[in-house]
């Protein structure tokens, strides 16, 4: 359907287009599939044709074809290294999407970098998504961070980045652990930018030698086997709703 799409003026590639159905017009080969909040298509009476969301075409046999929405799915999933959190990257040799049922039409929820481990979220709720990954809504994320041992130990450097480095913003650090020849502690934070974890450490000194998520907002990875995944519950959805 690569090129037959169009929300408002505009052609579509990406099946993970968050869109208004109370505002926006999508159009597939011409036709309108939504316009205004008008839950229908228009098409010549007798026109067969493809409605995304279903697999067989549909014979249309009035003026407006009703379109159902899809049940919205929250799923959360722990992660193992060495996938990766992009759907559209085709050269990937494993996707997080992989360990998900076909039939479950999600995205992931922000990203985790392919060597990182731990809790990743994956909806079809685009406004969910949204509200989870925003800093604005000042979710927390949690991590268990592991870092290689300096051989010059400096806990002013750690102190940085409870202070804030430019451009992240403060983190908090607890359960502190030193080891032989290894750091072990806990990070929270509330942004998500790219490797920002790695990068903060590295910036005071530090090498990150794992690193694994294991709590967005209140919902922990707990005792989720790696690689497997679970439906979120209602009331644990909601809290990322609350406000609304």
């Amino acid at each position: 359907m690569a090129g037959k799409v169009k929300v408002n003026d505009q052609v579509i590639s990406s099946p993970a287009l968050n869109i208004n159905p109370e505002q926006d017009k999508v159009y597939l080969d011409s036709l309108i599939l939504s316009d205004s909040g008008q839950a229908g298509m228009t098409k010549k009476q007798g026109q067969t044709l493809t409605v995304p969301g279903r697999s067989d075409p549909v014979f249309c046999e009035s003026r407006y074809y009703q379109i159902t929405r899809p049940k919205k799915l929250y799923l959360a999933l722990h992660k193992p290294a060495g996938y990766t959190c992009t759907l559209a990257d085709r050269f990937a040799d494993k996707k997080v999407i992989d360990l998900i049922p076909q039939e479950y039409k999600v995205f992931p929820v922000g990203r985790l970098d392919k060597d990182t481990e731990g809790l990743l979220f994956l909806t079809n709720d685009g406004d969910w998504a949204y509200r989870v990954t925003h800093p604005k809504f000042e979710h927390e994320k949690e991590y268990l961070v592991i870092l290689a041992k300096p051989r010059n130990l400096h806990f002013e450097n750690l102190n940085k980045i409870e202070q804030g480095l430019p451009p992240y913003s403060p983190a908090q650090i607890k359960n502190l652990k030193i080891g032989s020849d290894k750091i072990t502690l806990n990070l929270v934070i509330h942004e998500g930018k790219n490797r920002q974890i790695r990068e903060m450490f590295r910036l005071v000194g530090y090498r990150v030698i794992y690193l694994r998520r294991v709590r967005i907002g209140s919902i922990k990875l707990s005792n989720l086997p790696l690689g497997k995944w679970r439906l979120i519950q209602s009331d644990e959805v909601k809290q990322f709703n609350d406000g609304l």
